[in-house]
């Protein structure tokens, strides 16, 4: 048999260390895109509120009515 002097089963290993690092990589994105501020049904925004803007005001979100 012949030597590729490759350790045998090396190649067998890279489809599932490849889906562990895409697995932690995904999961580090979905941390950082978590967000605190909401807008619910049971939360809405009080009457003349048009921004509404982030706990650490780094996000801000209008609302507007397009006059017909």
């Amino acid at each position: 048999m012949a030597s590729s002097g490759a350790p045998p089963c090396s190649s067998a290993l890279v489809p599932p260390c490849l889906f562990v690092i895409a697995m932690a990589t995904l999961q580090s994105a979905v941390v950082f895109a978590d967000a605190a501020d909401t807008v619910a049904a049971d939360r809405p925004l009080s009457g003349s509120q048009r921004l509404l803007v982030s706990s650490r005001g780094k996000f801000a979100l209008g609302f507007f009515q397009p006059d017909c």
